[in-house]
């Protein structure tokens, strides 16, 4: 279904690529499908659409086969609601919106008992870990701009925490620049699928997210900016700095390793 605050041309286009019921979704053929390892029963595609006005729209189409047992059963552990995983994603990417965290947009969703799809708008700009040499470099030869980002990306985490979420895939990969603002940059969280309401010990998961964030950002932006982003986060937060700052690196180190130990792997 089409969700109720889409407009036309827009409402128009998804009625016409048959985007607006889960059985249109499900056979829908066009866009180029995105390879990502560990998808499962999930397919996603990429579509671009011109309207009758000339206007170009990009979406991600997002479609789930059959949840499996074991991951339905982990979910509701997790204190999941029972609707399946087009229908949880559909109520995280409003729920961050409303907390200001991210600028993707849900605009058509449906989920029956074994299959789902969710369409969202495509988010503008680049990732932080696609950003290139040039930008990193001058975030390090500019220390207020790295403040900026550092206390910027401090005030996204904690927006996302203080509202009782957390995102367990906080990487770099994850967070988009999708350019300047008045204040400085103005940044948005994607793949918003495993965000959820920890019920119990939320600080580790907290912690996991800063870990995840500082375990993908370049280690000299590190060294220079990452003890300015624990002053804001711990500023809002009202954390110990130097006991989140040690838990946070300590995690980090471990998510470091893990992910070399797979590169060994694969290489063998």
């Amino acid at each position: 279904m089409i969700c109720e605050d889409v407009a036309q041309p827009l409402r128009s286009l998804l009625i016409k690529h048959r985007l607006d019921s889960l059985d249109g979704a499900l056979a829908f053929e066009a866009g180029s499908d995105l390879d990502k390892p560990g998808l499962g029963h999930r397919r996603r595609t990429k579509a671009q659409f011109t309207d009758d006005d000339g206007g170009t729209h990009v979406f991600f189409i997002k479609r789930y086969g059959k949840e499996r047992l074991r991951d339905r059963l982990k979910r509701r552990l997790e204190g999941g609601k029972a609707s399946g995983p087009a229908g949880i994603e559909y109520a995280n990417i409003v729920a961050a919106n409303k907390l200001g965290v991210t600028r993707m947009r849900a605009v058509a969703w449906g989920q029956s008992r074994d299959a789902g799809y969710l369409v969202v708008s495509a988010v503008a700009g680049e990732a932080l870990s696609r950003q290139d040499d040039e930008f990193w470099r001058k975030q390090n030869q500019d220390a207020a701009a790295a403040s900026v980002l550092g206390g910027e990306l401090a005030s996204l985490a904690w927006r996302l925490h203080e509202g009782g979420y957390c995102h367990r895939d906080m990487y770099a990969c994850h967070i988009f620049l999708c350019g300047p603002s008045e204040s400085g940059n103005d940044l948005s969280l994607i793949d918003l699928a495993r965000m959820f309401r920890p019920r119990w010990r939320k600080r580790r998961w907290r912690v996991k997210d800063l870990a995840e964030l500082h375990s993908s950002l370049p280690t000299e932006w590190l060294a220079r900016y990452w003890d300015g982003f624990l002053d804001r986060y711990t500023a809002l937060s009202a954390d110990d700095k130097t006991k989140l700052g040690r838990a946070v690196e300590r995690k980090s180190a471990g998510i470091r390793a893990q992910l070399l130990r797979r590169c060994r792997r694969r290489q063998s």
